[in-house]
């Protein structure tokens, strides 16, 4: 496979990928088994149609479009290896020849990360300073915290509400006289704070104490109701009730509630541990599954291999960083010992669920929910501890 650079910007490059008639043909062969196997051709069986026929009954354009799908990325791919280069973008691809029996030509623009070329006198003599990775006191804290709030429980309280606080609440939203049934709340236990229904009924709901009716006006943004409701509405709220959280004390019995240790000293000797651990990403061009294993076995969280888009990059920090910095939680901490209610089983260990002989799929989240509801029967959970559990989201 021959490749020609040529820089169209400073750092853009335009890439003319010319590959082999030879190899060309054999992964259009490919292209048509694959497609054979997958489109039912009477009188043929599975992979069995000849191309002629699959031509006349899918169309040879339709072959070319799906070869080129398949196939650009895995060429891209070995082009950039090729010539050294790092892009930090997804290609523009045009193609200017498929035609079988001849090289397959496109061009792929894409940016590529500037390379610097430093000379000894650009970095003798630098000294630059290690950022210290010890947790502190305050830090654990913070965790501690965080784990009381989700051991915590709601008790009714005998004052006007506060942020913070849940009340149990029945929301009317009108617009234009017609009620919005979409937004229409009864006996609905609110977190204020949430900014559930935007910022004001946050707003209004501080201060206010059972029996308290609210009447006003605000908008509804589209991101949050979609275009068909957004727009200025009318909210009538009847307070019900008014409830905080009780936190647990953070004694030695908390510490066997909430983790598999009994005393504190150890609950917070674990979380500093946690805390302290750092991440490692890998961003290499080896994209073997030999070298990918290696580095996962050496310790690497996630593994990228070039090239990569900037947009997938920024997503696997954040994923790595809900599994390692935001990990300090009951998860991983509790006995994982199987739940069994009835013939209900969820084994925490497997991550499976089975109802008698029959397995259960689940998704993470709905896997989450479950053995968190199993894990505490008859309590019940606002829908704020929920979304800051199972999915990691904080109002604060």
């Amino acid at each position: 496979m021959q490749t020609t650079v040529e820089r169209t910007a400073e750092h853009t490059v335009k890439l003319t990928i010319e590959v082999p008639s030879d190899q060309f043909d054999k992964d259009l062969d490919k292209t048509y088994r694959a497609i054979a196997r997958e489109v039912k051709i009477p009188g043929f069986r599975p992979g069995k149609a000849p191309k002629p026929i699959i031509d006349a009954q899918v169309g040879h354009d339709v072959v070319l479009e799906e070869f080129v799908n398949a196939s650009v990325p895995t060429y891209f791919r070995t082009a950039v290896g090729d010539e050294d280069l790092a892009p930090i973008g997804d290609p523009e691809v045009d193609v200017e020849q498929l035609e079988p029996g001849k090289p397959f030509i496109f061009t792929a623009i894409v940016e590529v990360r500037p390379r610097l070329e430093l000379s000894e006198d650009d970095y003798k003599g630098v000294r630059a300073t290690r950022p210290s990775t010890e947790v502190s006191d305050e830090e654990v804290d913070s965790w501690v915290e965080r784990l009381r709030r989700q051991f915590a429980e709601l008790e009714p309280v005998d004052r006007a509400a506060l942020d913070g606080d849940f009340v149990t609440v029945n929301i009317t939203v009108t617009k234009d006289g017609i009620e919005l049934e979409r937004l229409t709340r009864e006996d609905y236990l609110y977190a204020i704070g949430s900014g559930e229904f935007g910022a004001r009924l946050d707003v209004e709901l501080s201060g206010t104490k059972p029996g308290d009716i609210l009447r006003f006006d605000d908008t509804l943004e589209a991101e949050r109701v979609g275009d068909e409701l957004a727009g200025l509405a009318s909210f009538q709220v009847l307070v019900k009730d008014v409830k905080a959280l009780k936190l647990p004390d953070t004694d030695d019995a908390f510490a066997k509630t909430a983790s598999e240790f009994d005393t504190m000293d150890a609950l917070r000797a674990d979380l500093r541990e946690k805390v302290g651990y750092l991440p490692i990403l890998m961003l290499t061009a080896k994209d073997d599954v030999v070298d990918k294993v290696l580095g996962l076995e050496m310790g690497a969280d996630d593994y990228i291999t070039k090239p990569f888009s900037l947009r997938e990059l920024e997503a696997r920090i954040k994923s790595v960083l809900r599994r390692t910095r935001n990990g300090p939680s009951t998860e991983g901490m509790r006995d994982e010992a199987p739940i069994v209610r009835g013939r209900l089983r969820i084994d925490s260990a497997k991550r499976e669920v089975t109802i008698g002989d029959r397995q259960v799929e689940l998704t993470p989240k709905e896997f989450d929910l479950l053995r968190l509801f199993a894990s505490n029967p008859g309590r019940v959970f606002p829908r704020k501890y929920l979304l800051e559990k199972i999915w990691d989201y904080s109002y604060e």
